[in-house]
């Protein structure tokens, strides 16, 4: 993808589905277009996890699993900065 376009470049509509520009791939919820386009076109990183230390190669990647495996660390730790 190139820098300094939006997401929505890279899809469009037809009826009810979305379809990604670049694969042809289509989905019925504008969420899955837009995370389909995040996580498989966009260029992969090395992101790591603040809590665990785990690393991912995307930052979707790194929300879900902080929201579900390290959710209570950041609590933790957001409770420990406060006076």
């Amino acid at each position: 993808m190139a820098p300094g376009l939006e997401l929505s470049d890279y899809f469009i509509t037809i009826g009810d589905e979305f379809v990604c520009n670049l694969c042809h791939k289509s989905f019925t919820i504008k969420a899955k277009v837009r995370r389909h386009l995040q996580t498989v076109h966009t260029p992969s990183k090395n992101i790591e996890c603040e809590f665990c230390q785990r690393t991912f190669k995307h930052e979707l990647s790194l929300k879900d699993h902080q929201d579900r495996f390290c959710n209570a660390r950041r609590v933790t730790a957001v409770k420990d900065e406060l006076p």
